[in-house]
């Protein structure tokens, strides 16, 4: 486990950086970094916490992306309690501004600021784009109900959507707004691309590891497997254990 985790500054975020240094942001610049930090620094604690590995994260002009060893099988639960412990790391620190802007310790303008930004980047983050926070709540909240494959392809669809939406209403033609955009974008190929190596990796885990789960289901195909959910695959008109479907699979592969 990575007790110091790698952190690198995206050359945007240099861009931004620069433009709100010649344009005199210097303490808008400062905030921004700070909250960006104090929000990935919550994912890092849960990340840890449950003992998994970080391979690096990358700061972005919304946000940072912290890259981890998480299994694709980790329950929803702590998948959904990572995601938001940026958010949660952002609720803590504003309780300390209001702390500190109460005695007196920071000014108004500062104090205003701050949760002017703070707010920002925490209700941006939990829009539902890849590969914001946003999209991973929201991806596993349809898990509960969904297979993984189709969590998958929905989040996809949905993390288009609102990416169109969010260009067509906030700042059109500013310059920044379209190179979040275009990241965002990125990001929400990339991912698309992804999803039969994520689907297969799934499976993976399933043959190589012992995962406890909690539910039992008889399903027809393997793209209809569910997170914490162990299952039954039919074959031929038999119903396999999970873990002898799955065999067959890669003995034949």
């Amino acid at each position: 486990m990575n007790i110091l985790p790698k952190i690198k500054i995206d050359f945007t975020t240099y861009f931004l950086i620069l433009s709100s240094l010649f344009c005199g942001w210097f303490k808008n610049i400062i905030l921004i970094i700070l909250i960006i930090l104090f929000h990935e620094l919550g994912h890092v604690y849960f990340i840890t916490k449950y003992h998994y590995s970080i391979i690096e994260i990358r700061l972005y002009p919304f946000g940072g992306i912290t890259q981890t060893k998480i299994p694709i099988n980790t329950s929803i639960k702590k998948s959904i309690i990572i995601a938001s412990g940026g958010i949660l790391f952002q609720i803590i620190l504003f309780i300390i501004m209001s702390f500190l802007y109460h005695i007196s310790f920071i000014r108004y303008s500062i104090y205003s600021l701050f949760n002017k930004y703070n707010l920002s980047i925490i209700l941006f983050n939990l829009l539902p784009i890849i590969p914001l926070d946003g999209s991973i709540i929201f991806k596993n909240i349809l898990a509960k109900y969904y297979s993984y494959h189709l969590c998958n392809i929905l989040i996809s669809i949905i993390s288009f959507l609102m990416l169109i939406i969010y260009l067509s209403l906030n700042y059109l033609y500013k310059i920044n707004n379209y190179m979040i955009a275009g990241i965002l974008l990125y990001k929400s190929i990339t991912f698309v691309h992804k999803i039969p190596y994520f689907q297969n990796l799934l499976y993976l885990e399933r043959y190589l590891y012992k995962i406890p789960f909690n539910k039992i289901k008889y399903i027809n195909h393997k793209e209809n497997i569910k997170l914490d959910t162990y299952h039954y695959i039919k074959k031929n008109n038999i119903y396999l254990k999970e873990e002898d479907y799955l065999a067959k699979l890669f003995d034949n592969t």
